[in-house]
């Protein structure tokens, strides 16, 4: 039996929860131009929420969650997050970021193949291709959160 849930009620309400933890962690000692980012991630989380639960409650949607037919694939996304954070401080953000994007490719594009009943292996063009998509978001978001954002993100043992 599949439970309905309004799926932007629960986001929505996470989402408040999350921006409330956040917005009693944060420090008073703060000066004003230190604080706007994290304040200005704390508005828009919050914004979001509402914008959620006010969706919810105007064209409320009950859909499964976690419809999945094969719930090992979620939970190898969960351990593959989780490896990621753990390497992100020893290989650095590009090469840790180019790896997980990669096996992210690789566990959810497994789980497409065979829920279309199509049980090929993935041709070699398709890894080169992922790599190389992988890599290109690896060096883009390391590019916009330490040149852009002024963000700085962990640095491997290589220096990048």
């Amino acid at each position: 039996m599949t439970r309905l849930f309004n799926s932007d009620m629960v986001a929505g309400l996470i989402g408040l929860v999350i921006t409330y933890v956040f917005y009693s962690a944060r420090e008073a000692n703060w000066s004003p131009l230190s604080a706007q980012w994290p304040n200005a991630i704390l508005v828009f989380t919050g914004v979001v929420s509402l914008l959620l639960i006010v969706k919810a409650v105007v064209s409320a949607a009950p859909e499964p969650i976690f419809d999945e037919k094969n719930p090992i694939r979620m939970f190898w996304a969960m351990g593959l997050l989780i490896v990621w954070i753990i390497l992100l401080p020893r290989l650095g953000y590009i090469l840790t970021s180019t790896l997980m994007f990669y096996a992210m490719w690789f566990v959810v594009g497994q789980g497409v193949i065979r829920e279309e009943n199509s049980f090929r292996q993935f041709p070699l063009l398709s890894h080169l291709r992922a790599v190389a998509i992988a890599g290109a978001l690896a060096v883009g978001s390391h590019m916009l959160f330490s040149r852009v954002l002024f963000v700085p993100l962990p640095r491997g043992p290589m220096g990048w």
